[in-house]
């Protein structure tokens, strides 16, 4: 049995924990923030993504907090059928439904199902040493802490990756976006339906039910650079002028939603790593490159 450190408490570190301690180790998992509060929008959680949370033992303490996704349609900004993607097949296939779930249902569904102490939080990680035994981990605070292995999960600034590949930065995209989870029941959207609508000037937008009657959607404009201060600037009614020509149901999922419930990002990336192992740490979560689809280089939303 080895012992493990994990930087980062999101997603990615929770899901290791669980699967460490199946495996028989003991683990320990260090998080900057003090609280881990209600962050983030929605996610889709796919069939494969479902099994393999039955094959940690958490499928049923994560199912009920999503709604199931059946078909995946794309649509033009006039409203007219482009693809419609029948999600269904893939449930037939692995035997798991495709799961809208709101990010920090799943987080803490994720964390309710670990032992109590695994969990620090408030601990800022600085930088890690590695010996001929293990790892030596430095936080801000002045404390050490020693380990068989260190895992990094600490998300797209990771310091963990960082101290290893100190030239890898994020890469912006090109384009931004806003996202929001909004009470949408009344709406009565079909049941297990997700939209997207491609516009013109790299416009998009989409949304995914998350359950309890909740939408989550995301909209996305082109930008020249990142951080640009009009986007900084945007609110619920600059993004209904930016989508009012969109067909239903983007105006009223926009009209549902207020300026306090919206987040904004631009879109970043990290190159892919050909290196994730490093003697005795490991990089968590970086491999996958986020898509550039060809409207990201349409010409941009004046």
């Amino acid at each position: 049995m080895a012992h493990f450190l994990v930087i980062g408490a999101g997603l990615g570190g929770l899901a290791t924990a669980h699967g460490l301690l199946r495996l028989g180790h003991s683990v320990q998992v260090y998080e900057a923030a003090p609280v881990l509060r209600e962050v983030g929008a929605g996610l889709v959680l796919g069939a494969n993504a479902m099994r393999a949370l039955q094959q940690l033992g958490l499928h049923e303490a994560v199912r009920p907090h999503g709604s199931a996704v059946t078909s995946l349609k794309l649509f033009d900004q006039k409203g007219r059928l482009l693809q419609n993607a029948d999600t269904s097949v893939f449930t037939r296939a692995l035997g798991f439904d495709n799961v809208g779930i709101h990010r920090a249902a799943l987080q803490q569904a994720l964390l309710q199902e670990l032992p109590t102490d695994t969990l620090i939080l408030g601990k800022p990680f600085e930088s890690f040493q590695q010996t001929a035994t293990g790892v030596e981990a430095f936080f801000t605070d002045g404390t050490t802490t020693h380990a068989d292995f260190l895992i990094g999960a600490d998300g797209i600034r990771s310091r963990v990756r960082r101290q290893l590949l100190p030239t890898t930065e994020p890469r912006y995209a090109g384009y931004t976006c806003w996202r929001a989870v909004v009470e949408a029941a009344q709406l009565e959207l079909p049941e297990g339906e997700s939209g997207e609508v491609w516009g013109d000037q790299g416009r998009r937008f989409g949304y995914v039910p998350v359950g309890n009657g909740q939408v989550y959607w995301f909209a996305c404009l082109n930008s020249p650079a990142p951080q640009n201060p009009k986007f900084r600037a945007f609110q619920v009614a600059e993004l209904q002028h930016a989508f009012h020509s969109f067909p239903a149901p983007v105006p009223a999922l926009l009209g549902l939603t207020r300026n306090e419930q919206v987040l904004w990002n631009d879109i970043l990336d990290l190159k892919p790593l050909r290196q994730l192992a490093f003697g005795r740490v490991l990089l968590l979560g970086m491999q996958a490159t986020l898509l550039r689809p060809t409207w990201a280089r349409a010409p941009v939303w004046p």
